[in-house]
């Protein structure tokens, strides 16, 4: 076969066999053979239709049972008062784990109990916690604090009328949280008035982060509404993260002393 020959011969293979198209009548629209190419071909992505957005649903995104498993149920652990962040974040982390932090099962064995004569020595231990928030600083004993002038107003003659205070314990106390009045000759760094107490709060540092304080914090707020008292003050360092927590509890800053903050909790009273 020459190459003429052969270029005829493709031509010639290349057009529709008219002989199998079927017959048409005059006037109608050409008919198109089944097999044509521009009918296999598909059209350029620009030409096409957009179609309308998939949507899948629940029922087709949810797995089979077969092949995973059927889909666990939520675990609780007992009725929780979720007064923190933090506890609200162990929470779900345990929710997504299946295990409950240890954390979150200490807080549940946490006692909370009004303060006494007899805790008189852990409070100094306390207010030596709350005086020196660094911990790139060491925290003074509670001797330190209470023959520091500067602090040892915050426990003289613990306890005077008018002083409350709550202790947290686990086995061992592990936190607490007192307020007093004082007056505008004797007066702490978070004085404001003489009915409106001073708090004072701290936390051992290996107990941190668990929810303790907020929750002294709320239980001292309200013992100090219960008794009539129209706020509650304190001095907090801007740097020191409990400020936040104090924030979130309703405090407010109208004040400062050096690098401090004066803060006040004014009473809520019910109409």
């Amino acid at each position: 076969m020459t190459i003429g020959q052969r270029r005829q011969s493709t031509t010639r293979s290349r057009l529709p066999r008219l002989s199998r198209m079927p017959s048409r009548a005059l006037g109608t629209a050409p008919a198109r053979a089944p097999n044509d190419a521009a009918e296999r071909r598909p059209s350029p992505s620009w030409l096409q239709p957009r179609s309308a957005p998939r949507v899948r649903s629940r029922a087709a995104s949810t797995p089979a049972v077969g092949r995973l498993g059927p889909r666990r149920k939520p675990v609780v652990w007992g009725s929780l008062d979720l007064v923190s962040v933090s506890t609200s974040r162990m929470v779900w982390q345990g929710l997504a784990t299946g295990k409950p932090s240890a954390k979150l099962l200490n807080m549940k064995d946490v006692q909370y109990r009004s303060a006494g004569p007899e805790d008189f020595t852990f409070l100094a231990t306390m207010l030596g916690e709350a005086a020196v928030w660094r911990p790139d600083k060491p925290t003074p004993t509670g001797d330190q604090v209470l023959a520091d002038p500067r602090y040892s107003m915050y426990l003289a003659e613990w306890p005077r009328p008018g002083d409350y205070g709550l202790i947290a314990e686990q086995d061992a106390p592990v936190g607490a949280a007192w307020y007093r009045t004082y007056t505008e000759a004797s007066h702490g760094y978070g004085f404001v008035a003489e009915d409106i107490p001073e708090l004072s709060i701290a936390v051992i540092a290996s107990r941190r982060h668990e929810g303790i304080g907020r929750r002294l914090l709320v239980n001292l707020i309200k013992a100090s509404d219960s008794q009539g008292y129209a706020g509650l003050s304190l001095s907090v360092r801007e740097a020191n993260p409990a400020r936040r927590l104090y924030e979130s509890m309703g405090f407010i800053p109208v004040g400062t002393h050096g690098s401090s903050w004066t803060m006040v909790r004014h009473a809520v009273r019910s109409q």
